[in-house]
């Protein structure tokens, strides 16, 4: 026993230190000469050929060049099967071939087969890593299964089988065109498109990859059966037998049909796909993100049918489990369920769109009997629109089943017998479900469902937008935006209901708001912006500044200010302070939210007391200080209550609106200054705080003459005084007069001059630099026409020179020098 076991353990050893066989690349074209070598220059002009050459010496990849290839191939471990050019050019048919073994040769007992075989080699099968990419895979007529070595009762896996262990990416390819056929009339045909099916159990499932493909027009219909044993077609496009877990995502499954309605003792489901999986949680299939559209169940199930499985390991029936999230069912048909059919499932049907779907019971979702008690269906944030029933149950119908059903749009489902909405019947009516879990019926406002452009995506103000339950929900939709966003700009992001997720994009400029780094494209980075979905706010206002006018009219005090930027509103406060000076700061919210910034105050103070008042600007994001004390801001103990009002009714909060006095909807603002087109005073210049000085609605940044005193802004030198605009002229009649020690300069009167500057230097200077740059200030703002210079008198050589300017509003000049232009002064008197 001690030199057996050792002798084992020596050859485990040994086999766990070999080197791994190098992977390969090999070449297929079918226009090459056969057999070929496998090089690029020398392709294999089969792809069998190839994958033979490679599947034992280390595996590799198969590159297969445009062409037809009439052959039907086996996927090995460590092997991929790859077009270069994808399946428009490049065809694999399956029809008229037998199959091969795994040793690579015909098998002789066969007359035809699935155009592609997957399946696990000594209990070994591909992984996710192996590829069958980029074909158009057609004319399989199925795999014969001879079960127990009986007459063969099994036809299964038109286009591809796939078996055991088995976990395949199959992906970008043109599934279309098998159809199972046989003359032996087998009593079970399987999976049209694919057939996915391990008999190792849940241990050791078959899990393939099923992605971005076009499953079409395959077809399962199998012979009659008899009055004891009806034959059974199941799976059109795709069939998920025991111990499957695949993930079937972002296909598109249309077309394809199962049974017919002239051949008797036939049972036919799953027009699109059939889940039979014997899974568990939480590991179980996943159907997402794919169009399963235009399929034909006959019996039950258009698009999807599943239910439970009899095991007789445990001596019942097991549920089936599967995640079914974010797919689009439409235009599909059956006699029950023509979107979906369900019976004795734990599979969640969330965020689907599941319309226009046809069948006698159940135009859109039938869910039939639980045997076990407990095992039932969960229907979570989906659209179930506008299907129909020859019969009954137009949106949902249920039978000896307790689904959960929460969080759904349910409307415009019609039914025959009723000749009216029928949203909900069988066991179950509208009441049940509707207005009950989150559940509505409304419409849900599609883009369009006009026969040939329809488009299931919803509009800006669905009601199905943000009414979904976040706990159900998956992370990307059909179309591949993420979820969850804030659909309804409501500061909280909810999922939407159905198959897409609104792609918000509040600015209108094409960027979807979870991308766009200004959702309000008011120039302000929603990093930086208090209200990233408010145009006229993006940060909360500055203090009004000295701007509070207190005009006290007989019994009344008219209070008003200027508007500071983005101050929507204002909030007015009123204090007492005493006679004797005492101020005890009990200021108390007077006036909230005034829109025009003015108020009037028609209370009288007590006696030998009086009021104070401050003034806040406010809006969405917050108050500013409503004053300023010698120690600091002054903010009031208890603010005004924010009110929230719509006074112009456009439906924009008064918080909120750039223009709160004018409805204004769209909130636009050209020129991004915070004020509404609309109501701005300077609708294409920026102008935030609106100074309009001659009150002509011409904000000052636009307007050519601000004081309106006649004289452009460009030749006014006082824009902002209407009692201004001209300079002073040059004054005149300048004399210098020497008596005693001092000088006295003197000047004749400006009529348009009041006040006069007088500025020199000395003469030296002058002659060296050539002006008056170095002259300095000797006297501001004289109100007499003379000026007495007290300096010593200049020493012998040198002198003296004056210079006299005129002042009113604006300032004179000390004339021109004898070039003709100002003189100019280094420093101008105050």
């Amino acid at each position: 026993m001690m030199r057996t076991s050792i002798t084992a353990l020596f050859l485990i050893c040994l086999a766990l230190s070999s080197t791994a066989l190098a992977q390969q690349t090999v070449y297929v074209d079918d226009d090459s000469l056969c057999p070929g070598t496998g090089t690029i220059g020398d392709p294999f002009c089969s792809i069998m050929d190839a994958v033979c050459n490679i599947k034992d010496s280390g595996g590799g990849t198969v590159w297969v060049s445009p062409g037809y290839y009439n052959e039907a191939i086996i996927l090995f471990p460590d092997v991929s099967i790859i077009s270069t050019d994808g399946p428009a050019v490049t065809t694999i048919d399956g029809n008229g071939q037998q199959c091969y073994t795994r040793d690579c040769v015909f098998n002789t007992s066969t007359t035809h087969c699935s155009t592609v075989i997957i399946s696990s080699l000594d209990g070994i099968g591909p992984t996710n890593a192996d590829r069958l990419e980029g074909f158009h895979i057609t004319g399989g007529q199925g795999f014969l299964w001879d079960n127990a070595g009986s007459d063969p009762d099994l036809l299964v896996g038109g286009g591809i089988f796939v078996f055991g262990n088995s976990a395949p990416t199959i992906t970008n390819n043109e599934i279309a065109g098998n159809i199972l056929a046989d003359g032996s009339n087998p009593d079970i045909w399987y999976g049209g498109g694919i057939y996915i099916h391990s008999n190792m159990a849940s241990w050791d499932p078959a899990r393939p990859v099923i992605t971005n493909n076009l499953i079409e027009g395959n077809i399962v219909n199998s012979p009659e059966g008899s009055s004891a044993a009806s034959s059974y077609s199941v799976g059109g496009g795709i069939y998920a037998g025991y111990h499957s877990i695949p993930v079937i995502e972002g296909n598109t499954i249309r077309g394809n049909r199962t049974g017919d309605l002239v051949t008797e003792n036939q049972f036919a489901s799953g027009g699109g796909i059939a889940i039979y999986s014997l899974s568990s949680l939480p590991d179980v299939p996943v159907i997402t993100r794919n169009i399963i559209e235009g399929n034909d169940g006959t019996d039950k199930g258009g698009g999807i049918s599943s239910s439970a499985r009899f095991d007789g390991d445990v001596g019942g029936y097991v549920p089936t489990f599967g995640s079914i999230s974010d797919n689009l069912i439409w235009y599909n048909t059956a006699g029950e369920g023509g979107g979906f059919m369900f019976s004795n499932v734990l599979s969640t049907v969330t965020n689907n769109t599941i319309v226009d779907n046809l069948a006698a019971y159940g135009g859109g979702v039938n869910v039939g009997v639980t045997v076990n008690v407990g095992e039932e269906l969960t229907l979570t944030n989906n659209i179930v629109a506008l299907n129909y029933a020859e019969l009954v149950g137009g949106g949902l119908y249920v039978y000896q089943a307790e689904p959960v059903v929460r969080y759904n749009d349910i409307h415009g489902n019609t039914a025959t017998v009723s000749m009216t909405t029928s949203e909900v019947d069988g066991d179950k009516s509208d009441p049940d479900y509707i207005g009950m879990e989150g559940n509505i019926s409304v419409d849900p406002l599609f883009v369009s469902t006009t026969p040939g452009s329809e488009d299931f995506q919803v509009q800006v103000g669905s009601p199905t937008i943000d009414a979904g339950n976040n706990t159900d929900a998956s992370t990307i939709d059909l179309v591949g935006q993420a979820r969850i966003q804030d659909g309804d700009a409501s500061g909280t992001a909810v999922v939407d209901m159905g198959a897409y997720e609104l792609a918000a994009d509040f600015d209108g400029d094409n960027v979807p708001d979870y991308l766009d780094p200004d959702d309000d494209n008011d120039g302000v980075l929603d990093e930086s912006d208090c209200a990233d979905f408010t145009v006229g706010i993006s940060n909360a206002p500055n203090r009004i500044g000295d701007t509070l006018v207190i005009d006290k009219a007989i019994g009344d005090v008219v209070l008003s200010w200027k508007q500071v930027a983005q101050g929507a509103a204002s909030n007015v406060y009123r204090g007492n302070f005493t006679g004797d000076g005492t101020w005890p700061y009990d200021e108390a919210c007077l006036f909230t939210e005034v829109l025009d910034r003015q108020a009037v105050d028609n209370d009288i103070p007590l006696l030998n007391e009086g009021f104070y008042y401050l003034v806040s600007a406010v809006n969405i994001c917050g108050e500013s200080e409503a004053g300023l004390a010698s120690d600091g801001p002054v903010t009031p103990a208890a603010p005004c209550v924010m009110v929230n009002g719509d006074f112009d009714l456009d439906g924009v909060a008064d918080l909120e609106d750039n223009c709160s006095l004018v409805s204004n909807a769209s909130q636009a603002d050209g020129d991004l200054d915070f004020a509404g087109d609309l109501c701005d005073n300077c609708p294409s210049s920026a102008n935030p705080d609106q100074i309009d000085t001659d009150l002509d609605s011409q904000g000052n940044v636009c307007d050519l003459d601000d004081d309106d005193d006649g004289t452009l802004d460009e030749n006014d030198c006082a824009p902002l005084n209407p009692d201004a605009a001209a300079e002073p002229p040059e004054v005149a009649g300048v004399t210098v007069n020497r008596s005693g020690a001092d000088a006295v300069i003197s000047w004749n009167l400006e009529p348009s001059a009041t006040r006069y500057d007088l500025a020199g230097g000395f003469l030296q200077d002058m002659v060296i630099t050539g002006d008056t740059s170095l002259a300095a200030c000797l006297a501001a703002d004289v109100n007499s026409s003379s000026w007495t210079d007290t300096r010593s008198a200049p020493i012998s050589g040198e002198g003296y020179y004056y210079l006299v300017r005129g002042e009113e509003v604006c300032s004179g000049s000390y004339g021109n020098d004898s070039g003709g232009s100002p003189r100019l002064m280094p420093a101008t008197c105050p």
